[in-house]
């Protein structure tokens, strides 16, 4: 079995914690989403028969879902009119 840590962040204070172990051709992912120093587990998924780039690359793709902050903080300062 094989351990690894991936910590992606850098929005806010936001920062994820993906736990990942491989047994045989299968990788397990633990998330945990860290708020100012307090971890919360947010879930797991097991993905099977792909290579660590692909799990990698899912582990991101789930950071930018997730913490992106929501669409009414993202434009409450655009001043009306200049953009169409």
């Amino acid at each position: 079995m094989v351990e690894t840590l991936l910590y992606a962040g850098g929005i806010g204070s936001i920062t994820y914690r993906y736990h990942i172990k491989k047994t045989g051709n299968v990788y397990y992912v633990t998330i945990s989403r860290i708020v100012k120093g307090s971890e919360t587990p947010v879930g797991a998924k097991v993905l099977m028969n792909v290579a660590m780039e692909n799990v990698v690359d899912e582990c991101l793709s789930h950071y930018r879902r997730n913490a992106r902050p929501p669409l009414w903080m993202r434009y409450r300062f655009r001043p009306l009119g200049l953009f169409r």
